[in-house]
């Protein structure tokens, strides 16, 4: 599916909200290969390249529980005229939606507080990882991921790679033919449905959102919900009415200090993103946007980005790292 900022969208006031007109387009929700589950050609220099051909003012990778890429970032992103804004994505539970997933942006990523617990947090991601090949190899009644797969990804999270989740080992799988497909397009999908399916009987140790909120600020980051709608869904809720109601009350939880929405995702219609963006704007909230591309659809490695269009806001300037 290709992403597009939809005309449609200046009919809910969005685009006069923004001015009227584009400032210069940013893309805040990008992984890089440091994600574990995107491609391993979307380096810091890959995305700063693509993102400067296509005219983007300002970008942020969000790596998955994961600062690693940022140093390089910046200096590509300099050679690329490309404005950083340094960010991060970790994932949490919250009342009650459950699991749900923040954005940082702006933050310090050499915050030792926040080191300390991207470390912590992958090395449980990578000890989970071990386990789930296990069922894997248990359900598919053979060696799918072998012991040296494991070495290998063990080898990449103490590099500082995300790379203990079910995106990681359905790339696995992907790239040996399981779960063949006529379309183009599903075989990686399919792969990770069945990796996800399989994860789900292992619960995850994630910790609270006001934990992670807390520890994000303290490294001096603003703080966003990314994708609501999507988390409220994947945690079975139902639609419509039911979730902007358990998103409602996740937002007005005191102890959850959020500074903003993701209106804008690629999983989000016109209609949802107009709702977020009101509900931001209600609450007095910021609201961001980004494609959530993890570059592995062959057909859109370089379609996603420069589609997802949303306008440069003041809230950016003072975290941009040029």
């Amino acid at each position: 599916m290709r992403v597009k900022w939809d005309p449609g969208w200046n009919k809910f006031g969005i685009d006069k909200a923004l001015g009227g007109k584009f400032a210069g387009k940013v893309d805040l929700h990008i992984h890089s290969s440091f994600s574990g589950d995107a491609s391993r050609y979307a380096t810091p220099a890959m995305i700063c390249r693509t993102a400067g051909y296509y005219g983007f003012s300002a970008i942020s990778i969000t790596d998955h529980s994961s600062v690693s890429c940022i140093p390089r970032l910046l200096q590509e992103a300099k050679r690329h005229s490309v404005a950083v804004i340094t960010g991060i994505e970790l994932t949490c539970t919250a009342n009650p939606i459950g699991r749900i997933d923040i954005l940082g942006y702006g933050l310090d990523h050499e915050d030792p507080y926040l080191r300390e617990m991207l470390l912590t947090t992958r090395e449980d991601l990578l000890n989970r990882t071990c386990h789930l090949a296990q069922r894997i190899n248990k359900t598919l009644r053979e060696t799918a991921v072998t012991p040296d797969d494991l070495a290998k990804i063990e080898a990449l999270s103490e590099n500082g790679v995300c790379a203990g989740q079910e995106g990681v080992l359905a790339k696995l799988l992907h790239s040996r033919g399981y779960f063949p497909c006529s379309d183009a397009d599903r075989p990686y999908t399919r792969a990770l449905e069945f990796t996800e399916l399989i994860g789900s009987e292992m619960p995850i140790r994630l910790a609270p959102a006001e934990v992670s909120i807390n520890i994000l600020k303290s490294a001096g980051g603003l703080v966003f919900w990314a994708h609501p709608y999507r988390s409220s869904e994947k945690a079975g809720i139902g639609k419509d009415g039911s979730i902007k109601q358990a998103i409602q009350q996740v937002l007005s939880n005191s102890a959850y200090e959020f500074d903003g929405i993701e209106a804008v995702h690629k999983n989000h219609s016109p209609e949802v993103a107009a709702y977020l963006f009101k509900l931001a704007t209600d609450l007095g909230l910021l609201f961001s946007g980004g494609s959530d591309t993890h570059w592995n659809n062959l057909k859109n490695v370089l379609g996603l980005l420069p589609e997802t269009a949303l306008s440069f806001q003041p809230w950016m300037d003072e975290l941009v790292r040029r």
